[in-house]
Formats: C-alpha cells, structure tokens, sequence
C-alpha cells in the first residue's frame, strides 16, 4: 500500500519527477544509509532525487554512488548521480 507525500526532516519535495513518499524512502535507505559518500551527510537524510541535497553538501565527499543501484533511481529512469551534493532530479 502507497504512502502519500511526506517530509524527510525538515525538507520537503522538490522534485517534479521523484514523489517523496515513505514508501521511496523505505527503498532508498537500503541504498543510500550503506553508500560510502552518505556518511557525510546528515544522519536522517534520504530520497535526495527527491528532497534536494543534503544540508552538509559543503563538506560532502564524492567516494562512490549506490544512486544507480536504487530501485527508485530505476523505476523513475534517473540518469544523474551524486543527489546529495547536485540536488534533486
């Protein structure tokens, strides 16, 4: 069952094309809470595609991105990588 829309801490969607949804942040953390760039960023943070980057995108380190390995990057036909520092799709 779908969820409706929602808000990851205090960000909300910004995406047109990726619905910040409970059950897209359910797929994502399987992904992105193990992607070895997360770490950088806040600890609550996910759905970037979604919510937009990441609050600490400043001090963020490209060291790999799980982003193509998602089954929401798939299932919306995303191209970019690196959500948490470029932004939303």
């Amino acid at each position: 069952m779908a969820t409706g829309p929602t808000e990851v801490g205090e960000k909300a969607q910004k995406s047109k094309i990726v619905p910040l949804t409970d059950d897209n942040i359910a797929i994502c953390k399987r992904f992105c809470g193990v992607c070895p760039t997360h770490d950088s960023c806040a600890e609550s943070e996910f759905l970037f595609c979604s919510a937009g980057a990441s609050v600490k995108k400043e001090n963020v380190t490209q060291r790999g991105c799980y982003c193509p390995d998602c089954d929401v990057w798939e299932n919306y036909d995303l191209s970019q990588m690196y959500f948490c520092i470029q932004g939303e799709a």
